[in-house]
């Protein structure tokens, strides 16, 4: 038999141990509650799985089935709130408009479409397109009866971004030809282009970004430039040299915009007004592939290559949230309710 000296001691070590688990998870709630506190409210009402530096939300469903399509664009519309996605077929590589409201699959280009936007003044979705075409279609008639209301042709290579000017009847547009062209939306007819240094060869328009009270175009081209365009005459006004190690640039608001460092990860936040770096967000472990910024609060999202979506507060400098994937991520989009959109190949999910 075992003695009681024996079975007190045994007893005595369990209760220490019981004593010590009890003390770790009381410290880690406090560290949870802590940063909680930081998140907004939206981030307050998630319920976070595991704490471990990262938050994850806890559900992840299919928002879509698309077999045999990727998707390469989302776009909400703010009237009604419903989803449109811009597919690609995978086989023939034509480009699809989807509607989740009617569940309604719209032929609209030969090739991957690369934007959607919605001009709400006038009624219409706009797409534009690897196939150098831009399309406006009337967004109350959006059915399979469709018919391009306009077919604006004018660039002579892939089309990567279109922006409507505010208060205005114009759209712009950029792509591969280095030309930004600028369309009267109403009349659908070409106003005036610029071109951007011809002398560069490797020059790829990839954002393009209207800002209303300065009436500036800001443009980044792949040689690591962003130039400044007055609107009123369409002429570069300023050249804004990026660092050679440049990675994902995104231009934030009037005076600010962002980029990654490829050598340390890190997201610098450059104030081009004052010419010098604002803030740096740390955190990042690898190059990001997609990078985006919400349109109601100071979020940004980023896609790196090591399959993390990351959640950041610029304004706070810190990432809110991780959510580590298990699909290649072509697109992403956070919708009006919080919920985080993720377009793939054959499927669309939604992290709620």
């Amino acid at each position: 038999m075992l003695s009681f000296e024996f079975l007190f001691l045994n007893f005595k070590c369990l209760l220490k141990m019981l004593w010590n688990l009890t003390m770790e998870k009381s410290e880690l709630n406090e560290t949870e509650n802590d940063i909680s506190k930081i998140l907004e409210e939206k981030y307050k009402d998630n319920k976070i799985v595991k704490y471990n530096t990262y938050f994850h939300l806890n559900k992840k469903d299919i928002f879509y089935s698309h077999n045999q399509y990727m998707c390469t664009y989302i776009l909400q519309n703010e009237t009604n709130s419903n989803i449109y996605l811009a597919l690609k077929n995978n086989s023939s590589g034509e480009g699809y408009i989807f509607s989740k409201e009617n569940n309604l699959y719209i032929k609209s280009h030969s090739q991957l479409i690369s934007k959607l936007i919605i001009d709400y003044k006038n009624n219409y979705i706009i797409s534009c397109s690897y196939d150098k075409i831009i399309n406006v279609y009337d967004l109350s008639k959006f059915n399979n009866n469709s018919k391009i209301l306009s077919a604006l042709k004018g660039h002579k290579g892939r089309i990567y971004d279109i922006d409507l000017i505010p208060n205005k009847d114009q759209l712009l547009s950029c792509g591969m030809d280095k030309n930004i062209l600028l369309w009267d939306i109403k009349n659908f007819t070409l106003i005036k282009n610029i071109y951007l240094i011809s002398n560069v060869h490797n020059l790829v328009v990839r954002y393009l970004i209207t800002e209303e009270l300065k009436e500036l175009i800001f443009v980044y081209s792949k040689n690591q430039t962003i130039n400044f365009i007055d609107l009123k005459n369409f002429e570069i006004i300023e050249k804004n040299n990026i660092c050679n190690n440049a990675n994902s640039v995104l231009i934030l608001n009037n005076k600010e915009y962002i980029y990654q460092n490829k050598k340390s990860h890190d997201i610098i936040i450059y104030d081009f007004i004052m010419k010098k770096e604002k803030s740096i967000l740390k955190g990042c472990k690898n190059n990001i592939q997609i990078i985006n910024k919400s349109k109601k609060n100071d979020k940004i999202i980023s896609y790196d290559n090591g399959n993390n979506i990351k959640i950041w507060n610029y304004i706070k400098q810190f990432c809110e949230l991780t959510i580590k994937i298990d699909f290649v991520l072509y697109c992403f989009f956070l919708d009006i309710e919080g919920n985080l959109i993720c377009g793939s190949i054959n499927k669309t999910y939604i992290y709620n």
